[in-house]
């Protein structure tokens, strides 16, 4: 098994990022249409909580599901990758949801944990929590 490089990753995670953002304004979109229909227009149309909380959780579905048992997110697909458990078997649901929740701590500060990717041989903190890793197709 052969670990993906960074730049790898970094592309196949902005690909997804692109995907849950499309999904996210079409779900505000619902969201203004819904309340312009039922209740006339209004500078305030649509609540914003909900819809983030449902994208949050559309997000969330998408990484911890697509990443277990070496199914691949679109963007990890698409550049040839999947995430692994270290001894190269599928993740499981569990380990997956871990991993996708510890993307948050991947985020803070300053996406550093997504940065040690590049200088811990394609590993990010996210993967050094859950015990996985990124490894490219053959």
């Amino acid at each position: 098994m052969k670990r993906a490089s960074a730049s790898l990753r970094v592309v196949a995670f902005l690909i997804d990022l692109a995907i849950l953002v499309a999904i996210g304004l079409l779900l505000q979109s619902f969201s203004v249409l819904g309340y312009t229909i039922g209740s006339g227009w209004s500078h305030q149309a649509g609540s914003t909580f909900p819809v983030r909380l449902l994208t949050l959780l559309v997000g969330l579905f998408y990484f911890t599901y697509l990443t277990m048992d070496g199914a691949q997110t679109i963007g990890k697909q698409s550049m040839g990758i999947r995430v692994v458990k270290r001894n190269g078997e599928g993740l499981g649901i569990i380990r997956s949801l871990w991993r996708t929740w510890c993307y948050l701590l991947s985020a803070f500060p300053f996406l550093f944990g997504f940065v040690l990717a590049f200088v811990m041989k394609g590993r990010s903190l996210h993967d050094l929590l859950a015990g996985t890793m990124v490894v490219k197709e053959d």
